[in-house]
């Protein structure tokens, strides 16, 4: 097995795994989260699914990236947020709930909306996709969907199990993806060596515009507005890779995919930075609860 195949088998792993993690972390009342906020859920997949793949299109547009750098920046911009997303977003004092309703959401939609979007993409880049859009809806509902249930069930049927399982399922994707793409980097070197400045320029615009549209629809909830930004800046990297390898198995974008999902997380850093001292001072400055009396104008008791 040559590295390629050797890494192509390790995303759909990968993939599984977290997709399974993902379903074992969330619960009921995490799914519900958008179902009560129609109007947090229309801003969601406006900013998700709409705009972020219009941005991705129209830098490859405007800015002559080349066939590799078009796909990179595409499949980065179709791919679901990152797993991560909502435990990141906790810890920065987002809302985690928010996080994992959003990324059940996007993930499912996914089966559907990448292939949408990939027979568009054909017509407007010039870069039409190699496989159907059938075989496409169907290698991510089996990596997708499939896997999400399983997690979901889980959760629903034997929570105390999901518990104990989340963390090393989530675990097995975290090990396994970094140093195979490290070794992919340094084997395909050569491929990013040849990208010129408007790839990069474009690869940086992408997350940062990203960033903006989901700070500004996420809503009056601060700590929505740190989740949304988040998952519209920062994709699921071996799920951008599958659809990259996929949708385009002759031309050789993988290095170009990982660079890319790279600098829009390296981009993010800063980002999270700032909200987390935001939700920080915004905790500082709470007022305490007071007693209803005091409240009154009533000596407390």
């Amino acid at each position: 097995m040559d590295l390629q195949h050797a890494f192509a088998l390790s995303l759909k792993i990968a993939i599984a795994a977290m997709t399974v993690a993902t379903g074992l972390a969330t619960s009921t009342g995490d799914l519900a989260y958008l179902a009560r906020r129609r109007g947090l859920l229309a801003r969601s997949l406006l900013a998700t699914v709409v705009i972020a793949p219009l941005i991705a299109i129209a830098l490859c547009r405007a800015l002559p990236v080349g066939t590799a750098g078009s796909i990179a920046i595409i499949a980065g911009a179709l791919a679901p947020g990152m797993p991560s997303v909502p435990r990141t977003g906790g810890k920065l004092g987002g809302n985690a709930a928010y996080g994992c309703s959003l990324l059940v959401v996007t993930s499912a939609l996914g089966v559907l909306t990448v292939p949408l979007w990939l027979s568009v993409v054909g017509r407007v880049v010039g870069t039409t996709p190699d496989v159907p859009p059938l075989a496409i809806a169907r290698t991510l509902a089996l990596g997708i969907l499939v896997p999400l249930g399983v997690g979901l069930a889980i959760r629903r049927l034997a929570p105390s199990l999901a518990d104990r399982l989340v963390k090393p399922v989530g675990a097995l994707a975290t090990a396994l993806l970094p140093g195979l793409a490290l070794v992919l980097l340094l084997v395909e070197v050569h491929v990013l060596r040849q990208l010129e400045w408007p790839v990069l320029v474009a690869m940086a615009a992408a997350p940062v515009i990203a960033l903006a549209v989901g700070h500004a629809l996420g809503g009056p909830d601060p700590r929505d507005r740190t989740v949304l930004a988040i998952a519209n800046a920062t994709r699921f990297p071996a799920l951008a890779a599958l659809i990259a390898t996929t949708s385009f198995p002759r031309v050789p974008a993988m290095p170009v995919v990982i660079a890319y999902l790279l600098i829009a997380l390296a981009i993010a850093l800063p980002y999270e930075l700032w909200r987390k001292r935001v939700h920080g001072r915004a905790e500082t400055e709470r007022p305490e609860r007071l007693p209803t009396g005091v409240l009154a104008g009533e000596p407390a008791a």
